[in-house]
């Protein structure tokens, strides 16, 4: 299920009209859905405009907690990155996040911004769902 109502961290990015969405500070882009239990995979589409000495560095996040770290080399929207993390959840609400770590600003020139942009968040699941319970199938 590709999360929709994708949403910025308040001041850390930007929601283009028709393009991903950008974060220029710290903070994360974020989607919240209701899962069944099962294992699931977390897969990002991201890219990122690359200033200073370092690639763009984000985390995915499901509830609060760290699932996969990862640095960001592609540059276009058109050569995104993926990027995925496989869980295993109980079911219920959850939040799934792409966090971006180290924003940076070039120093000589404020207009340079290292930024990591986020084409889509998918959940993949439930996959290996736990058996009905015998109330369940009676």
């Amino acid at each position: 299920e590709r999360l929709g109502g994708l949403r910025a961290s308040f001041g850390a990015g930007e929601m283009p009209k028709g393009q991903p969405i950008l974060l220029h500070s710290k903070g994360e882009v974020f989607g919240v859905t209701t899962v069944e239990p099962g294992d699931y995979w977390v897969i990002a589409e991201v890219f990122a405009t690359s200033v200073g000495d370092e690639p763009a560095k984000g985390v995915i996040r499901v509830n609060g907690s760290d699932l996969k770290n990862f640095e960001v080399k592609a540059t276009t929207s058109a050569n995104a990155a993926t990027v995925q993390g496989k869980l295993r959840l109980n079911g219920g609400q959850t939040r799934v996040a792409v966090t971006f770590v180290n924003p940076f600003t070039d120093p000589k020139d404020k207009t340079k911004r290292r930024q990591l942009h986020v084409k889509s968040i998918t959940l993949d699941g439930p996959h290996n769902p736990p058996p009905p319970k015998v109330s369940d199938v009676q």
